[in-house]
């Protein structure tokens, strides 16, 4: 094992499951703003990825080739002998994993990854995952094992726990197993607001567990500064999976309620982007039947940034009804594009916009239907003069400041705080 400054391992298995799969969640771009940032720092910076029966260890060197093949996955090789053997991954996903193990320092079966880190890292290794992923309690026990210094885990949100209902059958028992392992192993907690500290902490007391924790709010990339005029005839966008902790059902029947009391050419257009997700039949049969579907009501599926931008820059306002959230990154980016937010009354918005969203209670489908009323009726919307949205520099300001400092004071500190020279 190598001993000197402390080096940092970024786990990139979310990102590297996401290869080709379109539409990225929140938790996705949170983990490829950490593989941006540390990619510009000084030090000695590795990437860890699960892969079938094991992981891979990547440099920054492999790290780079990694996402220039995934940035069009038509250019990741072939699989390779274990990747032909992964019949249950989609196709890309089974590519992608393939073109990690050939760019890898190494990769080695989950028992023997201990061994791999050691040989490759120091002692006192810093690991940070931000993904939500690769986070079961033996892992980072075994991370321990090879050496780990500092485990730091971010916690998105605790909704499978706090919302059960929203949740697929066995998340909620599943996520609650892994966040206890997150508790009892790892040495700092992060957390994406103050609302999910809060949330996150009564489970932590209910468990009598009380990890060290720090909430970074997360940044938002700045804002193309090319305005969009808006649209002539009013629309308005809903972001996010389609399933029912977003609540598009409200919006739906509103819009229902609208062709049953208005002439079609007075109602505005909804714009619906986003994957279709699960437990929702109710809201996939009117998307499937309802005949204001492609009248007056449009679903898109997936759009590549740039056709996003276009579309929610020229909107009337975005629609954020969401029953429980655990950041809300559409609602930041829209505002800070200076488009108008209409949103469910959630203290995690409040939290990061202050003032500048309209929100309402999201069972209040009168109060929602006199907003898009309002809405619509704008040529111009109001400019948003309340609003301070957080930026990447302050977040990694927090994190590092609680990594910086080595578990063990006989191992140097972590280096790599500062950008690249």
């Amino acid at each position: 094992m190598r001993t000197g400054p402390q080096d940092i391992v970024l786990d990139v298995t979310r990102s590297l499951s996401r290869i080709g799969a379109g539409g990225d969640s929140g938790v996705d771009r949170v983990e490829r703003a950490y593989i941006r940032h540390l990619m510009g720092l000084d030090g000695r910076v590795f990437f860890l990825t699960r892969v079938l029966r094991g992981a891979a260890l990547l440099d920054r060197i492999g790290m780079a080739r990694l996402l220039e093949l995934a940035a069009d996955p038509t250019h990741l090789p072939a699989p390779d002998l274990l990747g032909h053997l992964a019949r249950r991954q989609n196709p890309a996903r089974r590519r992608a994993e393939s073109a990690a193990r050939r760019l890898a320092l190494g990769w080695a079966t989950t028992q023997r990854l201990p061994g791999l880190l050691a040989r490759h890292l120091s002692k006192g290794f810093a690991y940070i995952n931000v993904g939500h992923t690769h986070l079961e309690p033996d892992h980072l026990i075994r991370l321990r094992a090879a050496g780990a210094g500092r485990i730091a885990v971010m916690v998105h949100d605790v909704i499978p726990l706090d919302y059960p209902e929203f949740s697929r059958p066995g998340t909620p028992a599943k996520f609650e197993r892994l966040l206890r392992g997150v508790a009892a192993n790892a040495d700092i907690v992060i957390f994406n607001s103050a609302d999910t500290a809060t949330r996150a902490g009564r489970w932590f007391d209910r468990w009598g567990m009380s990890p060290a924790t720090v909430t970074a709010l997360l940044g938002v990339d700045p804002a193309d500064p090319t305005p969009t005029a808006p649209a002539a005839h009013p629309h308005f966008v809903v972001l996010g999976t389609i399933e029912p902790r977003k609540n598009h059902l409200l919006l739906l029947n509103i819009w229902r309620r609208m062709h049953d009391t208005m002439p079609e050419a007075d109602i505005p257009h909804l714009h619906i982007v986003g994957r279709r997700g699960w437990e929702n039949e109710n809201i996939l049969d009117m998307l499937d039947r309802a005949p204001f579907m492609g009248r007056t009501v449009f679903e898109h599926g997936y759009l590549p940034d740039p056709d996003m931008n276009r579309l929610l820059g020229g909107a009337r306002a975005l629609l954020f009804p969401s029953f429980a959230e655990g950041f809300g990154y559409p609602l930041a980016e829209a505002l800070q594009m200076g488009v108008p937010a209409i949103c469910a009354d959630l203290p995690v918005y409040r939290e990061i916009v202050g003032d500048a969203a309209t929100y309402l209670d999201p069972l209040d489908a009168p109060a929602w239907l006199a907003a898009i009323s309002d809405f619509s009726a704008l040529i111009q919307p109001n400019s948003i003069s309340s609003l301070k949205i957080p930026f990447w520099d302050q977040h990694f300001s927090i994190v590092c400041e609680v990594l910086c400092v080595s578990g063990d004071p006989s191992v140097g500190k972590l280096d790599g705080c500062g950008p690249a020279s």
